[in-house]
């Protein structure tokens, strides 16, 4: 593979370690490539970066944002140490791939796409540069960027995944969780340990992939588990997934006590619903059931067993609202994750939502399906909404360069997953920002991968348009 200078730096950037949390070498070697380029850099505390290269004022200048971190997941046959083992990459028919991890191309390729475009001396405007942490988890870089930071008139996010659309607005996020106070039973002869495990979903990225209606393994496993409740006696041991929190889960594992005299009815009821629900997702070729024996000490209460099933198949999981005008879903909520410890259980639900009135009113159900079980809760908003602007003049030049240069047809819209844009916009409410990026498959699983021709047009198109750029 011919490496051109963006795969290079990306290259650089994949044996950094760089999961959410995790930024720091990475954010001092960027610091250290943009000083060496005649950037004035400043370092926050946190990790986030900001660069500044004046080149000729009379030309326009434009900022360029891309985050630091990564999504860290893995197969189950991975071995990988996110926090110590550098990613390890090939090229496959055109595409970047790896073996059983993310690969960090969302959004390191933003980030070498910066880098390259610094140490880029053909480039005569002036440049400024936005690298944040924790994008993927708790958008915390965004959040703390002082207001009325950047000088450009025109701003540049580096994150989209799609070469043929420039994005001009997406969603904002809201973060709901739910507590339970464990109570634990010991264990009993009459009780037979069962684990219950799915694997084999697309899972994926909640906010680009939810609209396809994917199975979330997590949600499909309990709503089994209410469907039998009436019919057989068992409680909940554990409840184990593997994704980060804006990821729809692709497996989990659910260990049971089951009353012993079912134990056989029991796995057939369920292996037969299991079936049922999978030829009802019609995108689901490869999603599997695995029912085995398990040795357990304690099980939760039936009691609690009966809150936590209640709770999650009360309330919602999965596509609320799509909008026609862009063809993207509007608003949805994603069970992501359950977690047992001795004191409590705790839920985690990720929801997103293009305007505030939706994102809104899918926490409100959540409070209200929480409130009715008096069930204790914490919710707040993550991040805000970027509302599109129809006219973009960014958009619109950035559009006619890819037609006339390139003879390449992009089209203008706004996406449901959320960018940092909407928090830096509305801390910087004169800039013009659009959002544009490579072909990027399957982010935030195993099988992310980037297609490298892509990235060589989305650069040269920056490349391209900036230069006339008035």
């Amino acid at each position: 593979m011919k490496k051109n200078s963006v795969i290079s730096y990306f290259d650089l950037i994949c044996s950094i370690p760089h999961t959410s949390g995790n930024e720091k070498k990475l954010s001092d070697e960027v610091v250290k490539i943009l000083e060496n380029a005649g950037a004035k850099v400043i370092q926050y505390p946190n990790g986030n970066v900001y660069a500044y290269k004046p080149n000729n004022i009379n030309l326009s200048g434009i900022c360029f944002q891309a985050h630091l971190d990564m999504v860290p997941q893995k197969s189950d046959s991975s071995k990988h140490d996110f926090i110590n083992d550098p990613i390890q990459y090939r090229e496959e028919n055109g595409w970047l791939v790896t073996n059983g991890t993310t690969l960090g191309a969302d959004n390191g390729i933003g980030v070498a796409m910066i880098l390259s475009m610094f140490n880029d001396e053909n480039i005569n405007n002036p440049l400024e540069a936005i690298l944040t942490i924790e994008e993927e988890t708790t958008f915390k870089g965004a959040l703390s960027l002082p207001q009325n930071l950047i000088k450009s008139k025109y701003f540049i996010n580096l994150d989209s995944e799609q070469d043929d659309l420039i994005v001009i607005g997406s969603g904002g996020t809201n973060v709901f969780e739910a507590y339970i106070p464990s109570e634990w039973i010991d264990s009993c002869d009459s009780m037979f340990g069962v684990k219950i495990k799915i694997s084999g979903g697309l899972g994926g990225h909640s906010g680009v992939v939810i609209g396809e209606t994917r199975i979330n393994a997590l949600v499909e496993s309990l709503n089994i588990l209410k469907t039998l409740a009436d019919k057989y006696n068992f409680n909940i041991v554990e409840i184990k997934t593997q994704n980060p929190a804006n990821a729809i889960p692709d497996r989990v594992e659910v260990i049971l006590d089951v009353n012993k005299n079912q134990n056989d009815a029991f796995f057939k009821d369920y292996t037969d619903l299991f079936n049922e629900m999978k030829k009802s997702y019609q995108l689901e070729k490869n999603i599997e059931l695995e029912i085995t024996s398990n040795i357990n000490q304690k099980s939760l209460t039936h009691n609690v067993t009966t809150k936590i099933l209640n709770l999650i198949i009360g309330s919602f999981s999965g596509l609320n609202k799509y909008d026609f005008r862009f063809d993207i879903p509007e608003a949805s909520s994603n069970l992501s994750s359950i977690n047992i410890s001795e004191d409590q259980i705790k839920m985690h639900w990720f929801s997103r939502a293009n305007n505030e009135y939706f994102l809104n009113n899918i926490k409100n159900k959540l409070v209200s399906i929480a409130k009715l079980g008096n069930i204790e809760y914490n919710t707040h908003n993550k991040s805000s909404p970027w509302m599109p602007l129809y006219d973009n003049e960014l958009a619109l030049y950035i559009i006619k360069i890819a037609k006339e240069k390139f003879n390449k047809d992009i089209k203008m819209s706004a996406i449901h997953a959320g960018l940092e844009v909407g928090e830096i916009c509305k801390n910087n409410p004169n800039i013009i920002g659009v959002s544009i990026g490579p072909n990027i498959i399957n982010p935030h699983s195993p099988r992310e991968a980037v297609e490298l021709k892509s990235v060589d047009f989305i650069y040269n198109l920056v490349l391209e348009s900036i230069k006339n750029l008035k």
